[in-house]
Order: C-alpha cells, then sequence, then structure tokens
C-alpha cells in the first residue's frame, strides 16, 4: 500500500460521506482508508453514512477501508496515533472528516514528493469556508513564527513522530516544528487541493486584525482569544519560543537576522561552550594544585545536584558533554596526589551528583520510572547484565587485585535508567540539549586537538613541558613523538572516537537524504577528517573504511553519486588542514609528514608489533575458560615491543587492559558474555529502525574500533550505547509508532 488516509471522526458522520466520496474520485488509487471514531455519541456504521452504502465505499479495488472506534473521547492527536498504529502505507496523511479532495491531490502531493527526495512531507493550500488560506515555501523560521502548514500534509512514513496527545490545540504546529526540529523539510504546492466546510471540524477562525486588538485595554477578552492565546504559550514554551511582540523576539529578528528559536540556540550553545572552556581552563591550574583540584571537583558535584534536581534533561547532557571532552574524565580529582594520580575523579563525581539530583526530582514530582516500559524489548541487556555481574563474583573468588579499577567502568549502563526515564517523558527537550551540548563538545575537542598538534609540532620553547604535564594529567590523551626525523606528533584523546561516530554520521546523513551540502558542513568535514588523522589511529582508520563500505551501499541502492565529491573534497580539505599546521614556518617544524603518516601506518611499527603478540597470550589464557572467563581484574603477561616497556622492565609486560576489545571481554565475562552482548547490539540496531540509519552504522563502526582497541567496555562507548537507546524511545514516542 502506498498511502495510508487516516480520518478521526467525533460526531461528524454526516460529513463523512462526502469526504469519502472524494477520496473515490482520486486519481491516485493504491491507498488505504483507516477512520478512526473518536466516541461519538452515536457511533460512525459505514453503510449508514449519509445513505452511502458499503460496496461503494469498497468499490474501487485497489483501496481498503478500516474502522475502529473509541470508547471514550480521546481527542483528535488520540484518534491519528491510533490510525497511524494501524496503517501500512509508505506515505501517510491525516484529513478532517469533512475535508473534500480535488480529484488529483493524493497524486499531486506524492508527485511533489518524488520530485522532491529531500522533503518529509509535502503541503498545499486550501480552502475554509469562503477563506482561502495560501501556503509558502517551507521556511522553518517562519514556522516558528506562526502555523501556515495544515495537517493534511502527504508525510514519509519514517518522518512521522506522532501527535502529541496532550495538546487541544495547534495539534498540527507542534507536529510540524517537531519534524523540522529533527531535521525534516516539507515543500510547498501552490494550488488549493482540498476544502473544509465552516463550522466543521477545523477550529472556528477569526480574522487576523481580532487578535491584534489589545483587548485587556477594555477589561474584556473574549473566550475565543484567550484559548488562542493560552493554546499559543503552551507551544511557545515546549519549544523555547518567544512570545510574539516581546523584545527578545525583536532582537532575535533584528539584530540577528534569524528566528527567536535560532537565538536561543545561539545563546545555549555560547553557554555550553562557555563552560566547557571554564572547565579546561580551571583544569590547566588544578593539576598543579591539589586542593584546587578537590575545591573545583565539589563545586562541580554540587552545581551537577542543583541541574539536575531542577532540570534532569540538562545535567544528562553535561554528563554527555563530559565523556566528550574528558576521555578518562579527571580535569578535576577529589584528594588526588601531587601528581594527580589518585582520588575520586571529576567523571565519578559527576556520576553521582547526577543520579542523586535525578533522584531527588523523582521525588519531588512524586513519579517513578515506567520500568516496565524501559525493559520492554530490552531482554538482552538483561542477559549481559547478568554476565557482568558473575564477572564481578568471579573476580571476586580469585581475588583478581585490579577487579574494582577494571570493572568499574561497567557501571556507566546505569545510565540507561535516567535516559529511558527523560527520553520517555520529555524525548524532544532531551535530545535538544544533549546534541546542542555533544556539539560544542565535539567542536571544542577538535580545535583543542589541532591547536596541540600545531603546538608540539614546532618549538614553543620552556612552554612545552607544562602544557604536555597537563595534557597527560588530565587523562585526555597522549602526546607522542611518531618518527625521530620529524617533529609531527601524534595527538590521541581516547575521545576522538565521537569525531568518528560524528563522521559517520554526517556522511550517511547526506547520501541517505540526498540533503543540502552546506559550505559549513564542508568545513566541519573537513575538520573532524583532520583530528581522525592527527590521532594517527590505525583502529579508528580501519573503522572508518568500515563504515564507508556501508555508506558505499547506500549511495549505490539511493543513487547519490552526486554527495561523493563533496566528502572527497572534505576529506582532502582535512588532509590539507593537518599539513598547513604541520608547514606553518613560525616556529619552524622539521622532517616530512609524509613519512610520519607511512610510518604509522606500517604493522610492523613497535606499538603494532606489541599488539600483535598479545593476541596469541590472550587466545591461550580464553581457552582455559571459555565459556564464562575469569573475571574482571584477570591479568596476561606477554613480552612487548614498545620502547618504554622495553626500557622498564626489559619488555615483559602484565596488565588488566588490553588492546584487543572482544579478546579482553571473553577474558573477563567469557564467549556467553561476548554472544549477550552482541544479542543487545543487534536488538538496539533493529529497534532503531532504518530512519536512524546513520546511527546503526556508527555503532557498526563502533564494535569494528573494539576489535581492535577497547570502546564497548569503557564509558565513553557505553555512552554512545545509552545515547543510541534514548532514541529508540523518540521513535517511538509516547508508543505512537509501536
Amino acid at each position: 500500500m502506498k498511502i495510508s488516509v487516516i480520518i478521526p471522526v467525533f460526531n461528524h458522520a454526516e460529513a463523512l460521506a462526502e469526504c469519502l466520496r472524494s477520496l473515490e474520485r482520486q486519481t491516485f488509487q493504491d491507498f488505504e482508508t483507516i477512520i478512526v471514531d473518536d466516541g461519538s455519541t452515536v457511533p460512525v456504521i459505514l453503510n449508514e453514512v449519509k445513505d452511502l452504502p458499503r460496496s461503494e465505499i469498497l468499490r474501487s479495488a485497489q483501496n481498503d477501508v478500516q474502522l475502529t472506534r473509541f470508547e471514550k473521547n480521546k481527542g483528535a492527536p488520540a484518534a491519528r496515533n491510533e490510525g497511524f498504529r494501524r496503517s501500512k502505507g509508505e506515505f501517510v496523511i491525516f484529513l478532517d472528516a469533512d475535508a473534500v479532495l480535488r480529484p488529483d491531490a493524493l497524486e499531486c502531493m506524492l508527485g511533489a514528493l518524488k520530485t522532491h527526495p529531500e522533503a518529509d512531507f509535502a503541503y498545499p493550500s486550501f480552502r475554509f469556508g469562503w477563506k482561502t488560506f495560501q501556503g509558502r515555501p517551507f521556511d522553518e523560521n517562519a514556522l516558528q513564527s506562526s502555523n501556515y502548514i495544515h495537517t493534511s500534509a502527504l508525510i514519509r512514513r519514517e518522518a512521522f513522530p506522532g501527535f502529541d496527545e496532550s495538546l487541544k490545540k495547534f495539534q498540527d504546529w507542534d507536529l510540524f516544528l517537531t519534524m523540522a526540529e529533527r531535521g525534516s523539510r516539507g515543500v510547498w504546492i501552490d494550488e488549493i487541493l482540498f476544502t473544509l466546510k465552516r463550522h466543521g471540524t477545523m477550529s472556528n477562525w477569526l480574522p487576523r486584525v481580532a487578535y491584534r486588538i489589545p483587548w485587556p485595554v477594555f477589561g474584556w477578552t473574549p473566550n475565543t482569544i484567550k484559548g488562542y492565546r493560552a493554546a499559543e504559550r503552551v507551544i511557545r514554551e515546549k519549544y523555547g519560543l518567544s512570545p510574539t511582540g516581546d523584545a527578545a523576539s525583536a532582537f532575535s529578528r533584528s539584530v540577528l537576522g534569524g528566528s527567536d528559536r535560532k537565538a536561543r540556540a545561539a545563546a545555549g550553545s555560547v553557554g555550553w561552550f562557555g563552560l566547557i572552556l571554564l572547565i579546561e581552563s580551571l583544569s590547566a591550574v588544578a593539576v598543579f594544585n591539589p586542593a584546587a583540584s578537590s575545591i573545583c571537583a565539589v563545586i562541580a558535584g554540587l552545581a551537577m545536584f542543583v541541574v539536575a534536581f531542577f532540570r534532569p534533561e540538562i545535567g544528562f547532557a553535561a554528563v554527555v558533554a563530559e565523556h566528550v571532552i574528558g576521555s578518562k574524565g579527571r580535569q578535576f580529582a577529589l584528594g588526588a596526589d601531587a601528581s594527580h594520580d589518585g582520588g575520586v575523579s571529576l567523571r565519578i563525581i559527576l556520576f553521582a551528583s547526577f543520579f542523586a539530583g535525578w533522584f531527588a526530582h523523582l521525588l519531588k514530582a512524586r513519579r517513578i520510572p515506567d520500568l516496565r516500559r524501559m525493559v520492554r524489548g530490552r531482554t538482552a541487556w538483561f542477559a549481559l547484565a547478568g554476565f557482568v555481574f558473575l564477572g564481578v563474583v568471579q573476580g571476586w573468588m580469585h581475588r583478581n587485585p585490579f577487579l574494582i579499577a577494571d570493572a568499574n567502568a561497567w557501571g556507566a549502563f546505569l545510565l540507561l535508567i535516567p535516559a529511558l526515564d527523560l527520553a520517555q517523558h520529555q524525548f524532544d527537550v532531551l535530545r535538544r540539549n544533549v546534541m546542542k551540548a555533544a556539539k560544542i563538545a565535539i567542536a571544542w575537542v577538535s580545535a583543542k586537538t589541532l591547536a596541540l598538534f600545531y603546538f608540539f609540532s614546532h618549538d614553543f620553547g620552556a612552554v612545552w613541558e607544562p602544557v604536555y604535564v597537563w595534557v597527560r594529567r588530565t587523562g585526555v590523551g597522549e602526546v607522542t613523538r611518531i618518527i625521530r626525523d620529524a617533529s609531527a606528533f601524534r595527538v590521541f584523546f581516547q575521545s576522538h572516537v565521537y569525531q568518528v561516530l560524528a563522521t559517520v554520521g554526517l556522511t550517511t546523513h547526506l547520501v541517505s537524504r540526498k540533503a543540502h551540502v552546506s559550505n559549513d558542513l564542508l568545513k566541519g568535514l573537513a575538520i573532524l577528517f583532520a583530528v581522525i588523522l592527527i590521532s594517527f589511529s590505525r583502529s579508528f582508520w580501519i573503522g572508518l573504511m568500515v563504515a564507508f563500505f556501508f555508506v558505499g551501499i547506500i549511495v549505490l541502492r539511493r543513487k547519490t553519486w552526486s554527495v561523493l565529491p563533496k566528502i572527497a573534497l572534505s576529506a582532502a580539505g582535512g588532509l590539507l588542514i593537518v599539513f598547513a599546521l604541520f608547514m606553518f614556518p613560525f616556529p619552524p617544524s622539521a622532517g616530512s609528514l609524509g613519512d610520519v603518516i607511512l610510518a604509522r601506518a606500517d604493522a610492523g611499527e613497535s606499538a603494532a608489533q606489541s599488539r600483535w603478540e598479545l593476541l596469541p597470550v590472550l587466545n591461550a589464557e580464553i581457552a582455559g575458560s571459555p565459556l564464562i572467563g575469569y573475571g574482571f581484574g584477570k591479568t596476561a603477561t606477554y613480552r612487548s615491543s614498545d620502547p618504554r616497556v622495553v626500557a622498564a622492565t626489559g619488555g615483559e609486560y602484565t596488565t588488566y587492559a588490553f588492546e584487543w576489545g572482544w579478546h579482553d571481554m571473553a577474558l573477563k565475562i567469557g564467549l556467553l558474555g561476548v554472544i549477550a552482548y552482541l544479542w543487545a547490539i543487534a536488538s538496539l540496531l533493529r529497534r532503531l529502525g532504518p530512519e536512524r540509519r546513520a546511527w546503526q552504522i556508527a555503532i557498526l563502526t563502533l564494535g569494528t574500533i573494539h576489535i581492535f582497541t577497547p570502546y564497548l567496555n569503557h564509558p565513553l562507548g557505553i555512552m554512545a550505547l545509552v545515547l543510541a537507546e534514548a532514541l529508540t524511545v523518540g521513535r517511538r514516542q509516547a508508543d505512537v509508532l509501536a
């Protein structure tokens, strides 16, 4: 079935007959019709609708009619969502019961979406009684000021987010604001394709001038105006839009040249940037002063508790941002020694403070998380949790000395509980804040990486050492010279994995949606490619190769060849950025960057050789207890070619943290635990669905990287899975799309 036509009806059965007749006259006939009786006082019976026999309704062989009924009136949004649940079409359109379509209406709207594959919905002008409502080309800024799109738009099924059932008015405005926020765009058809009856199902219309009269001056406001203003205020507060005509609105339009929403978004971005800048600046002092580090850690924890108590979605966004900028999460530490070792890290403090604040928020709201809904479809995670628990028990029984240090990272999975709870109750607010914080944090890490690469590849004298100490003590990353004859340094952050995932997401989005490629997007991709190159991580490079294999499959299927040269241009731009930073003449650099890249790609290089030397040792250890492993904290000893290890021990190295991620898991929780993890990931990929293809490929990329570098047993990788799980709630928000 190509199109699903969904018609909610409440006490307007007499108008339905003409609507159905107009559907019968459609030039495009591959559609189904779903009528939802929203608890009408007199139930709707098809063969009694205005003497229209059921045989006539079903006369078209290619379409079908379904009728379902609510015992009690639930409102149009609930009726439309119920109709969507029962629908099967690739496209959906929601009609009012009194809508009369032009014979070619469905054909015109479907043709518009075929002509504009980048659009997710097509909307026409329409007539309400004698009044013509002329549409306009899609403009998100204009949409944030007032609605100009009627509910009866043809929408791609995968783009439909569901109606907000709590709204009594402006459900159409809310729908299209939500879709615009998620990246959907519309295409306007400059023709009148349907007519609505006056005093029918559409809200009463008043001339625009009626809403501009300063009624409070006269001491009285019509109830219609009062209701309109109250409903409008609900929408504006939900999306962070300034009230019509206020100073903030005027400022954003006249000075910033954009919408209220964009002005507030810009202000929010500046806030996140300022917060990250403050943390990084203070950490540059704190790593040399344990007392200052402890004070900053305590203040950060208290601040997180307050934020999580009043605005848990912002608190969660801050936790995400810390993962992106922190790698190991040690910008501050409570009780660290003079070398910034030991103590309680900032990440653990923020983790505990967020949970405390969120829990206090629940107590204040007298709300209990809907655990039954959280569990639905997520059985695999409980299987994995069982093996993790078994790994802890085994580690304790074997008295593994590194049990806590090894197992504590898995505690990051506890963030699934607040993430799912917040997504279930305020998905769009959570998504808006998390995406904003993550984007600013990724941009910050990218800029910091480029700056550090330039700094360490040139001779800055005495300043070099304290900067190096700052990077190392905060646990953000590694700065190492690759070959002796070149001054180019490898600047590797563990959190660069988010740069990889962002690159995968952007490229997948571009080739999937035939999206317009702006210059800003090309520049952003170029910077991401530059950072990934500067990380000199072979694991990242292999992960990207796998990702681009799947991207290539999408290109073959969707024939989006035109996007590939632009992506290649961004990759070339990234390479040029790296060469420009290295070759900049002040202060001078030395050697050849090309030699550095070739040396890093050499599989026989010492670090790579050490990794391969570890592999047979791990295989032998796993063979001793293949099914359930040895528990967390299990160590292994092997010969390493790393010059640092050779200098310290002669080459023998014992550790509990291994480069081979899946092998590490098999050693600790057994092959059964690995199978449980793969089951959980497969279940997540299925629930993300094709509309989240970018996330699916990103997770497959993360799994590939985990083969060589452990991430799926580290908070950074686990956080990516937590965010993906929260997105599955958005895909079926309030079970609308279940």
